[in-house]
């Protein structure tokens, strides 16, 4: 499923490439919709603000675009998503917004699994560590206590 922002994006950008040299002023208009959309696109703030965040600008992108693809001819229209289609309205935002959370508790689930993997292993290796520690002062302590035993036994 798209989002509205990739949704306004694929609509901007067609309407840019397709839209036809004359009238040179709805060219030009479409240039500058366009220029300012990828401006915002690649900005670090579209890439860390929150769908719900970004919802009024993505409404306002999306009723340029409107007024853009109504200065097309029909058959450019053809090849232009239908503005109804993009959906920047409010709850499509709050639908965004809510996968973006639910894609996010997913990621940090895996990332948590990872790490108690990780983590597992790491406790396997140092118990395996601890148990070869212990045997060996447990050795040591032994021969220890033999020769001692063997030094204190009467000579007969």
């Amino acid at each position: 499923m798209t989002t509205t922002a990739e949704r306004i994006n694929n609509a901007v950008i067609k309407l840019d490439w397709v839209a036809p040299a004359r009238p040179r002023g709805v060219k030009l208009a479409v240039a500058e919709l366009a220029n300012h959309w990828v401006k915002y696109w690649n900005s670090a703030e579209r890439r860390l603000s929150p769908p719900l965040a970004q919802a009024a600008r993505l409404s306002r992108y999306a009723a340029w675009y409107t007024r853009g693809w109504a200065l097309m001819p029909e058959t450019v229209r053809a090849e232009l998503p239908h503005p109804q289609e993009i959906d920047a309205t409010v709850w499509s935002a709050l639908e965004d917004q809510l996968t973006y959370t639910i894609e996010g508790n997913e990621a940090a689930a895996r990332a948590a699994a990872e790490a108690a993997k990780k983590l597992a292993k790491q406790l396997e290796k140092a118990s395996g560590q601890l148990v070869k520690g212990v045997v060996i002062v447990g050795g040591v302590a032994t021969c220890v206590l033999l020769a001692y035993a063997y030094a204190r036994m009467p000579r007969i």
